[in-house]
């Protein structure tokens, strides 16, 4: 899939994996743009603003589509469409991307963290938002075939029914994430002197923070200290 949703509520280390990733990304050269959502923070909300935001990462990227994208930029603060996000999309995101030749030898990714702070469930922002990710989805056969994108959030009622069919998902139930936790437990409680019995102590860990990843990590932080 060219679309990837990490999904999870609350306190599962959606925004910590993100991060990481997005870091890994940008160490390695393979970072397209990162846009982080927050509640209460409208401009973040706002998907024209999301744009304008990726299309200066890909300018800095991309010397040969900086002038391009730096052209449109003053073209469509002078322009009505200039608040259509699909215009804005096309003009900033998907033309740039289109004229960039030489293609990089490895996928790169658009990611996105924290769908669910986007304004509040319903409203015109928020679904707004969704929608032109969700166009971006379908979209993406005009796209170059080494961009990706990676998104994380709750799942949402309203955000449920935008990705679900679009892209492949990764939920809290998954079996992996358990695995996940205990793997780190192992690493964290390693040099610990607790004789034989430390797959108890991760099993309990895991019980009594009900496999979240926040209270898992403040736990094992404090035995550790």
């Amino acid at each position: 899939e060219r679309m990837f949703w990490l999904q999870a509520t609350a306190g599962m280390g959606k925004s910590v994996f993100t991060a990481t990733l997005a870091g890994r990304l940008k160490e390695s050269g393979r970072l397209l743009g990162v846009h982080v959502y927050i509640f209460n923070d409208a401009s973040r909300s706002d998907p024209c603003f999301m744009l304008h935001s990726l299309a200066r990462q890909i300018a800095e990227r991309f010397e040969c589509v900086r002038h391009d994208i730096i052209e449109n930029v003053k073209k469509l603060k002078h322009d009505q469409s200039g608040s259509d996000p699909n215009v804005v999309f096309k003009k900033l995101i998907l033309e740039p991307l289109q004229k960039i030749k030489d293609q990089p030898p490895e996928t790169m990714m658009l990611v996105f963290d924290a769908l669910d702070e986007i304004g509040v469930e319903e409203s015109e922002v928020r679904r707004g938002t969704l929608n032109l990710l969700a166009s971006m989805s379908s979209m993406f056969s005009k796209l170059p075939s080494w961009v990706k994108i990676f998104v994380s959030g709750r799942p949402e009622r309203d955000i449920e029914a935008k990705f679900k069919t679009l892209c492949h998902c990764i939920a809290e139930d998954d079996p992996r994430h358990v695995d996940d936790l205990r793997l780190y437990l192992e690493k964290s409680l390693n040099d610990l002197d607790v004789s034989d019995d430390l797959s108890g102590l991760i099993e309990l860990l895991l019980e009594r923070s009900a496999r979240r990843f926040i209270y898992t990590a403040i736990v094992a932080e404090e035995i550790v200290n």
